[in-house]
């Protein structure tokens, strides 16, 4: 080999691992909406109806309203629950004490189902891991 082949090897290589790690980087930084694990780590307690509806990407699937007695009176809640593919996510919110709800209480189950998962989010390497069936 010359050293002029060598160069362009080194170059061609060089590119490739540009290449490889910026689809890596943009893979990571693209978030998807949608019950993902990735989102579901993103709620915390506190949190509004609306800032849990803008992580999750949409409005709830099913809501409840209901009250509860406790030492201070009674006490208003609502529960929304959000369907993905892969698990649901049950999330309470209790009246705070500024007039807003927020959440008070996360929960998360798995689809028990037995029924074929999809791949979530239409990106690079989910479809990737799909193609090799991991």
């Amino acid at each position: 080999m010359t050293r002029r082949s060598v160069r362009r090897l080194a170059w061609v290589g060089v590119a490739v691992c540009v290449v490889l790690l910026a689809l890596g980087v943009t893979e990571g930084l693209l978030w998807r909406p949608g019950v993902t694990d990735a989102n579901l780590r993103c709620l915390q307690l506190g949190m509004t109806l609306a800032e849990v509806e803008g992580i999750l990407g949409r409005p709830a699937d099913e809501q409840t309203v209901g009250a509860s007695g406790g030492a201070g009176g009674w006490e208003n809640f609502e529960v929304h629950c959000w369907r993905g593919p892969r698990m649901q996510v049950r999330v309470e919110f209790w009246l705070a004490s500024d007039g807003v709800s927020r959440v008070a209480l996360l929960s998360c189950r798995a689809n028990t189902l037995g029924l074929p998962m999809e791949v979530e989010g239409g990106g690079f390497l989910p479809r990737l891991r799909a193609l090799l069936g991991r």
